[in-house]
């Protein structure tokens, strides 16, 4: 006697209820099936750290968060991010951002994690002079997880943390982020 797990579907039913049981969670991702360009945005809030002569912490907006990639397979994707996010530091507006090469995995159930590497900017924004403009290396992490999609977008929830060291003429000065983001991704 065969076991009903073992039984095809019937030729009307073109999934089986396990499937369709995935599909209705949150989080299962229907978008990320196969090998895809894709091209994403996110904006959120957080802090940076700075340690260049004491630890400051300012609080940030983290806006535009771009990302530019491929979807190589149902649960790995290779993208450049460009995570950035805008702060006061003594009283002039400064961005501390990156330009990252980035690997990105579901584990499961709509739940991803990434991680890259590449350059961290900390410069001048908005026609502020003062503080010039460093370059460093810089590696950044994210958790997520996408809570709505269709067949050509996706929206998520993540938290990242990125880090990373420039050289403010002979001073080495040593920054960090935490931010919380709603990103959306399209292919």
């Amino acid at each position: 006697m065969q076991g009903t797990r073992d039984r095809a579907p019937s030729t009307g039913d073109t999934h089986r209820p396990t499937c369709r049981a995935s599909h209705a969670r949150i989080g299962a991702h229907e978008f990320a099936r196969g090998a895809g360009f894709l091209v994403g945005a996110a904006a959120g809030l957080g802090a940076v750290a700075t340690n260049d002569d004491r630890v400051r912490v300012f609080p940030r907006a983290s806006f535009p968060n771009l990302k530019v990639g491929a979807q190589v397979s149902r649960t790995f994707a290779v993208h450049v991010d460009v995570p950035t996010g805008v702060h006061r530091r003594d009283g002039a507006l400064r961005a501390f951002e990156g330009d990252l090469l980035t690997a990105q995995y579901w584990v499961g159930s709509g739940v991803w994690m990434a991680a890259g590497g590449g350059a961290l900017l900390d410069f001048p924004v908005m026609g502020t002079t003062s503080g010039g403009f460093h370059v460093g290396p810089g590696v950044a992490a994210w958790v997520g997880v996408d809570f709505a999609q269709s067949r050509r977008w996706v929206l998520d929830l993540s938290a990242r943390t990125m880090v990373g060291v420039v050289w403010v003429g002979e001073q080495r000065r040593d920054g960090g982020a935490v931010d919380l983001l709603l990103g959306a991704t399209w292919r």
